[in-house]
């Protein structure tokens, strides 16, 4: 893996380097330090960015990608209403699993739910804050 790693930092700071001197001559053309640091920067970036998304959008199970995906909506938002939660699941789960999620990540401290009346209404809305 090091070795593909150490190919792949020199291919971009070629490409680096040769993009920084557009007009030259390609064969006095040199790849200096600062674009190798800046590939392997890249490539660090990369793997983090993609270990992310594997951790974010892996599951196992149907019900692990469904909590994700809950979990995804509310992260994003940071503070969702669970009307607007419920608008963008779109009718994709129904509303028991939708309680059993949120309670799951209340209970695995990831969200805080609350409830606030709203102005000029009796109603009460409930609102889902990432904490994560």
């Amino acid at each position: 893996m090091r070795a593909r790693l150490a190919d792949m930092a020199k291919r971009i700071a070629l490409i680096v380097s040769i993009g920084n001197n557009i007009g030259q001559d390609l064969t006095a053309i040199t790849v200096g330090l600062p674009a190798v640091e800046w590939a392997i920067r890249l490539l660090e970036w990369s793997a983090l960015e993609f270990e992310r998304g594997v951790d974010e959008n892996m599951a196992e199970t149907q019900h692990q990608a469904d909590t994700k995906m809950v979990a995804k909506y509310i992260r994003e938002a940071r503070r969702i209403r669970r009307a607007a939660l419920l608008k963008k699941l779109d009718h994709k789960l129904d509303a028991r699993m939708v309680k059993g999620i949120i309670e799951s990540l209340t209970d695995a401290g990831d969200i805080v739910a609350y409830e606030e009346k709203r102005e000029g209404s009796r109603q009460k809305s409930t609102w889902y804050v990432w904490k994560g």
